[in-house]
Order: C-alpha cells, then structure tokens, then sequence
C-alpha cells in the first residue's frame, strides 16, 4: 500500500521515524520526526461525510495564521493497481488522509496564565474565522479537544467537520464567533479550577454573538482589571 496526493505523487516516508500520537473517534494522528509534520489517516471504513472535503482543505490551506493549524497535503491510499489507474484518468480522489504541521503542547492552563495569552489567542481564531465566513465556511467541533497550547498560542487543530453553509453571510460569521465563545467555555471546562468556579467564570464571560462585534473584545472588557482570567472571581 501507498499514499498518493491528488498529482499521483507517492509520499515517502520511513516508519521507523513515524510515531503514533493518538487516535480518535474516526483517525490515526502518526509524526514523522524527520519532517516534523503529522500524518492524519481517517478509519478505512469511515463515510466521506466526516472526512474533511477537498475544496475546503484548498480554501483552509491558504489560511497563514499562528493560531490556526497549517494544513500542506491531502492523499489517498492506493494498492499498486489503483496508483497505476488514478495516474492514467487522474479521476476519483478519495481523502484518505492528511499532512499538516506538528504543533509542540506545552503544560498551561490559560485561565491561571497571563490574560494576553487567551486574548491574543482568541483574536487571531476569531479573525481567521472572519476570513473562513467570507468563503461561506461554517466552523464546527470547536473546543479545547482540538487545538493545541503552544509557548506562542493557542492553535486550532482538527477542521475535518468545517463545511460550507447555504445561509447568509452575516449568520454564518455569528455562528463562527459563537465558535468562540464553545471554545472558551471548553477551555473552562478543562481548567484545573473548582467546577463551581468554572460555573461563575462562565457567567461573568457570558456574551451574546454579533457578527457586527468582536467577541475577544467583549471579552477583553470583562478581563479589563484583571492580570489573569481566574482573578474575575478570586480578586
């Protein structure tokens, strides 16, 4: 078996330097040291309707932003007969994986960190998902689950579910700041604070979406007298 992108090019790796980071739901997340990429391999039998579609992985690939994962690849996997075939009619390209780039964790809690981390954060994601509502792309599954704390940030990993919406443009940038306010409320969750806590945070962090406003700023007011989140409730 091989793995070949959408050119009939054969992606070369050696499996003594791919190292299994987790496995989801639906997929294997393997790192190739040698490249310091991630190699994402979707379940065999799973539908193509939770696997990330070609032409938003193009639009999501054009997005050069630190807070947001940056995607290089799609491929297929292919028995010597089936990368003979595809070369010949180039036709039919099943997403069966994918390349992006390794994102280093690091060991931080954001609500107990220095407020600019979550903010400057916040912003950048809110201002990609801006972009994204312009193509009409309506984010989805956001939460802390799928992204990564980086010494630089908070990266959003994982945009297999993003999908292209009918509705107005104006709807889709709410729902996609609503996004925002899922992935804070899932930062919380994950805290290493007291549920009660977790529970006054989130109402004192409660903003209603309006595609007119910036979340991460209405956020900022309620951080405005605050050196870190957790101060808003333990001054």
């Amino acid at each position: 078996m091989a793995y070949i992108d959408r050119n009939g090019k054969k992606y070369k790796y050696n499996s003594r330097c791919f190292k299994k980071l987790n496995y989801g739901e639906c997929a294997n997340v393997f790192y190739d040291k040698n490249k310091n990429i991630i190699f994402k391999i979707y379940d065999e039998d799973l539908e193509n309707k939770y696997r990330i579609k070609s032409e938003i992985f193009d639009i999501l690939k054009q997005i050069k932003s630190p807070y947001f994962m940056e995607l290089y690849n799609l491929y297929m996997q292919v028995k010597l007969k089936e990368r003979i075939e595809y070369n010949l009619k180039k036709d039919n390209f099943r997403v069966d994986c994918y390349t992006a780039k390794y994102y280093k964790k690091i060991d931080i809690d954001p609500i107990f960190t220095d407020k600019e981390y979550l903010l400057s954060s916040l912003k950048g994601i809110e201002k990609v998902f801006d972009i994204l509502s312009t193509y009409r792309i309506e984010v989805s599954d956001i939460k802390m689950q799928n992204s990564v704390y980086t010494k630089d940030g908070i990266v959003i990993i994982d945009p297999d579910f993003y999908f292209f919406s009918i509705d107005p443009e104006s709807e889709i940038k709410k729902m996609n700041k609503k996004a925002i306010l899922s992935l804070l409320k899932s930062i919380l969750l994950w805290s290493k604070i007291p549920y009660n806590e977790t529970r006054e945070l989130r109402s004192k962090l409660n903003i209603v979406p309006n595609e007119n406003k910036s979340i991460t700023d209405e956020i900022a007011k309620e951080l405005k007298y605050v050196k870190k989140p957790i101060d808003i409730i333990r001054k």
